[in-house]
């Protein structure tokens, strides 16, 4: 069989999230435009591929993760035979490769396979594991794990800004990469539609503030929703944006009740593919971009992860991309970052919501433009992809 000469990426991506991860995306157009085959190894191919489908390789991820299948058949189905078709390809097919590791499950399933290139691999953060908000002792020995091979130095790290390079080093101590690069978790401005996908309708003469993404208390929406009920800027409608309507969740239910009492909140329940999506939110005046960090969620990502999510807050940036004004919720990334550019309003707790609506009303064309100004300057994946993309 003849060997292929192509350059080869090999990216363990075990849930394979590229179109709701602006950073993936980004990566892998970027390599696809630079003639490079790009092997997405993942556990199950995502369902909407858009103009990508057929252009990348999708490769059945073996699970080693958390533990391997006990069940014979199982672990056949699951894990050997992934892992064999690993090892052939390997041999046969993937030459001049570059192998990224995307998180600790990615790092430790690819080690698996390829435990000799350990110093090639490339590991890109976007979750920040902490051992002492972690209550299973199966999630703490994994974290072991994935501190010892981050000893033992591995070729690059991507991570969003120097917030959450500082975090990953202190949950890491003794990790060494010969290459540090930074890019937020941010989309390619591209040009968008003439029209607006998904016209809303909300009352006349009422500006309106979109609250998209994850429908969940650790986003701040159930404190959104009090502030609606007791203390809402008069001026302003509410529209939640829920893009899994398959998924019964008690939240969505209690916002269809506020509306139905007569609250200023729209329900879009909808999903909206990435094509789409920007078309979709650029028709709202402001917007929300909130965490609450939670320590004892036990999951180990829940609190000092969100307490610096810095650039990592994919909402936050596909917003100045699009120049709308943003509430967020206080960390010390916004704070600098509302200090040089004033993109919106950083509240000290959600109570400030109506206050910072009324800034926001009173400034909305000058943050439009700082916000935009903000992308170009730092968050615009153009400034810094390269510096990863160079790398072996």
């Amino acid at each position: 069989m003849p060997k292929s000469t192509q350059r080869s990426v090999l990216i363990f991506h075990p849930y394979g999230d590229i179109f709701s991860n602006a950073s993936m995306l980004v990566l892998i157009e970027k390599y696809l435009e630079r003639k490079d085959r790009v092997h997405l190894f993942t556990y199950e191919k995502p369902e909407y591929m858009g103009d990508l489908d057929g252009k990348i390789h999708f490769e059945k991820l073996p699970s080693f993760y958390p533990r391997m299948a006990r069940r014979p058949k199982i672990f056949f189905k699951a894990t050997l035979m992934p892992l064999l078709l690993c090892w052939f390809k390997t041999i046969f097919l993937f030459r001049r490769t570059k192998i990224i590791v995307v998180d600790q499950e990615g790092l430790l399933t690819a080690y698996k396979i390829f435990p000799r290139q350990l110093h090639r691999f490339n590991y890109i953060s976007f979750e920040i594991f902490v051992a002492k908000e972690m209550s299973n002792a199966e999630q703490k020995e994994i974290k072991q794990e994935e501190i010892a091979l981050l000893r033992k130095g591995l070729n690059s790290l991507l991570i969003q800004d120097q917030y959450r390079h500082a975090l990953f080093m202190e949950e890491n101590q003794g990790c060494k990469f010969k290459k540090v690069v930074y890019l937020p978790v941010a989309p390619i401005l591209k040009s968008q539609g003439k029209g607006i996908y998904c016209p809303v309708q909300t009352p006349k003469g009422k500006k309106t503030i979109i609250y998209s993404g994850s429908i969940m208390a650790w986003a701040g929406i159930l404190d959104i929703l009090e502030e609606l009920q007791t203390n809402w800027h008069p001026n302003y409608q509410l529209v939640v944006h829920y893009r899994f309507p398959e998924i019964e969740n008690p939240i969505v239910e209690k916002i269809k009740n506020l509306a139905s009492a007569g609250l200023p909140v729209t329900l879009i329940v909808q999903k909206i593919d990435y094509v789409n999506y920007y078309d979709f939110l650029k028709q709202f005046d402001t917007a929300f971009a909130t965490y609450i960090p939670n320590s004892k969620s036990a999951k180990g990502m829940d609190g000092k992860n969100f307490e610096i999510i810095g650039l990592a807050s994919g909402k936050f940036n596909a917003q100045m991309m699009l120049g709308i004004p943003t509430l967020t919720t206080n960390n010390e990334i916004f704070r600098t970052l509302k200090e040089k550019y004033n993109f919106g309003y950083v509240m000290q707790s959600f109570k400030d919501i109506r206050k910072g609506l009324e800034v926001l009303e009173k400034e909305e064309i000058i943050m439009q433009n700082n916000a935009k100004q903000l992308y170009q300057e730092v968050l615009n994946p153009e400034l810094h992809v390269n510096n990863f993309l160079l790398l072996s």
